[in-house]
């Protein structure tokens, strides 16, 4: 069901929540940098999934997304974070799934938020994260081939940064608020999350490297539940980009599986 939530903005969110005929779980979704809602169908499709088995779950557009309402110079790390816990808040008082198991699922940079949410949110025991975007970058470093240190300086003098978007080829504007989210360190303490994490990469993802994952992996020290599952062959797209439908099948496969879903 599409649904208009408030943001802490004041501006409306684009979201769709999926109904469950049970109370087994619910699931809040993160899409990724310059994504949608509905990760080209395969959020779609795992909500759906889901909700088959009793599991609830709630996905959103953030700001730059084009079933946003806001553009690219609304969108930073915060105003996501804001809007996942805007879209909480709204599932806690319209579907009450205060006693129900929580779960995230967050892919490439909506794995990096939803690690931030959890930070906040212990009551989410489990974490699903699709080649996340949870480096800790530094100014001397690129994000998508742009040069940290160049928009930074840019974003500082003038308030936004022009950013070439490695994707749609065209350039786009980015507030100062997003280049300083990315170059904070807070990200690095999810390293103390206690719950139930799967983290699924490919091996031939060139966007966000594999050995990010593997290091990520290792550095989960506070809990015993923990996966690193390696698709062969896949890159970032998981299938969508190169037509590797077998890879997209084991993306969906191995998610569901993570929640019990068979």
């Amino acid at each position: 069901m599409q649904l208009k939530i408030r943001s802490k903005r004041g501006t409306l969110i684009n979201a769709f929540g999926m109904h469950a005929d049970s109370d087994k779980g619910f699931v809040l979704f993160a899409h990724s940098f310059k994504g949608e809602s509905d990760e080209d169908g395969r959020y779609e499709e795992l909500a759906q999934r889901l909700s088959k088995a009793g599991i609830g779950s709630l996905r959103m557009d953030f700001p730059g997304s084009i079933n946003s309402e806001e553009s690219d110079r609304e969108y930073s790390i915060r105003n996501c974070l804001d809007d996942l816990e805007s879209c909480y808040e709204y599932a806690l008082k319209e579907y009450r799934i205060s006693d129900r198991e929580l779960g995230l699922i967050g892919y490439s940079m909506g794995g990096r938020i939803v690690s931030l949410f959890a930070l906040d949110h212990p009551e989410f025991k489990k974490i699903l994260l699709w080649a996340p975007c949870n480096h800790v970058f530094k100014a001397d470093e690129c994000f998508l081939e742009q040069d940290l240190s160049k928009l930074k300086l840019q974003a500082d003098k003038e308030g936004y940064c022009d950013f070439f978007d490695i994707f749609s080829e065209t350039t786009t504007v980015f507030p100062k608020r997003f280049i300083d989210d990315l170059l904070d360190e807070r990200v690095d303490d999810f390293h103390n999350y206690e719950g139930k994490v799967l983290i699924i990469h490919g091996d031939k993802d060139i966007t966000v490297k594999l050995k990010e994952s593997v290091e990520l992996y290792e550095k989960l020290d506070h809990t015993n539940d923990k996966e690193l599952f390696i698709i062969e062959g896949a890159d970032h797209g998981f299938g969508l980009w190169d037509g590797r439908q077998q890879d997209n099948d084991l993306l969906i496969k191995k998610s569901c599986e993570f929640f019990g879903v068979y």
